[in-house]
């Protein structure tokens, strides 16, 4: 089943590894996963997408993180998947305000723009 979206109702009564109240995808993931019923089972919470990749690793449940942190996963021992409906982040840029900008950085915002996008698209190929 890799790469197959998983739906949002298959999460419906899982053993979730939840993500620590002050991450800001935890918020999101919060209103995204109210429409599930039975909700999900989530008996602890981690403060890193990677401490929760390894916890699903080991066994003890299933986690939603972010696609780059999920690319590191243990092809062994676990399975990626896209939700479906998708849920979308954003990646920013983030720089000093007390220097101005080097020049290369919308070369550099460019060049990871597109290596994000390989990323992306080798762990959900677009369907023929």
């Amino acid at each position: 089943d890799a790469g197959q979206p998983l739906p949002l109702m298959a999460l419906a009564n899982a053993p979730l590894i939840g993500l620590s109240s002050a991450d800001p995808l935890a918020a999101r993931l919060d209103s995204y996963l109210e429409a599930v019923e039975p909700p999900p089972r989530i008996r602890i919470a981690v403060q890193t997408y990677s401490l929760a990749r390894a916890m699903v690793e080991s066994g003890a449940g299933l986690a939603v993180i972010d696609p780059f942190t999920a690319l590191g996963a243990s092809p062994g021992t676990t399975t990626i998947r896209p939700l479906a409906p998708p849920l979308p982040i954003t990646l920013y840029a983030v720089t000093r305000a007390s220097e101005p900008l080097p020049h290369t950085l919308n070369d550099l915002l460019q060049i990871f723009s597109r290596r994000a996008r390989e990323q992306l698209e080798y762990l959900s190929p677009a369907q023929p």
